[in-house]
């Protein structure tokens, strides 16, 4: 988490990140756990869902800004969260993606 030195004159910016090994059956403990913090960002690896999957995943007042899920292989996956809110462009970064050994997204 980046948090600026209160003395400046800087809003803070929180992004909140975690190995979340698979969030099917966590999204509720996850939300509780990461409401205290009220995170900017989201960002989650290793979610294990597929692309329509992760879609569907409702975290309130977050939506989805950008995802990686693999199509050969199973577990693995990245993805951000971003407060709905919050105006994003997505980057497409799937050319770089490599199933297992590089997965990313912006």
């Amino acid at each position: 988490m980046f948090k600026v030195d209160e003395h400046c004159n800087i809003n803070t910016f929180t992004i909140l990140y975690q190995n979340i090994r698979g969030i099917s059956n966590k999204i509720d403990e996850f939300l509780k756990s990461a409401s205290p913090n009220a995170s900017q960002v989201i960002c989650l690896t290793e979610h294990q869902l597929r692309t329509e999957e992760i879609r569907n995943v409702n975290f309130s007042q977050y939506t989805l800004g950008a995802s990686f899920s693999r199509q050969t292989y199973s577990h693995g996956c990245v993805c951000i969260f971003v407060p709905k809110n919050i105006q994003f462009h997505n980057i497409n970064l799937d050319q770089y993606n490599k199933e297992k050994n590089f997965e990313t997204c912006l």
